[in-house]
């Protein structure tokens, strides 16, 4: 079973993406999800005691540069947003942590196989207004590949100050 670290978007910016997320399952057919920027993924769950150690204290503000849609491991509609210093810092301090190589630090809206929704879906992101987003949290979700629900193991305690 595979574990996802993810980064949790700040509030307003949470509230407003799963808005958006529950909005585009219901148009376009897929699930609703937890809006999230995937750090990277475990092959076996870790020490969390080692991953409260090396996650950041403070919030991380990415700024967003477009949209984007591609065909990974199914249809997926995303925000995209500019490489992030901390980030790639703590991608570093966790080695056994694997990051997908091409892809830019990224917001996924939407995941689906209907093909013929990208351009209605895309254009749906567009009129989001999305300059830029701040996560002040991390969880670790885990689920076997390509199965939904992803379900949470768990969520730092406090938001990062």
């Amino acid at each position: 079973m595979d574990h996802w670290l993810w980064l949790l978007p700040a509030a307003p910016h949470q509230t407003q993406l799963q808005e958006l997320i529950d909005r585009a399952a219901a148009r376009f057919g897929g699930q609703p999800f937890l809006p999230h920027l995937t750090v990277g993924t475990f092959a076996e769950r870790p020490r969390l005691a080692k991953l409260e150690r090396s996650i950041s204290r403070s919030p991380l503000h990415f700024s967003a540069k477009g949209v984007a849609s591609a065909d990974h491991w199914s249809l997926a509609a995303y925000f995209i947003f500019a490489t992030h210093p901390r980030l790639d810092a703590l991608r570093a301090k966790l080695p056994e942590l694997r990051v997908r190589s091409g892809l830019p630090p990224h917001l996924s809206v939407w995941y689906g196989t209907a093909a013929p929704v990208r351009a209605e879906l895309l254009k749906l992101l567009h009129e989001f207004p999305l300059s830029g987003i701040t996560f002040d949290r991390f969880a670790l979700v885990e689920a076997a590949p390509l199965e939904e629900p992803w379900r949470l193991v768990w969520q730092s305690e406090r938001k990062l100050k």
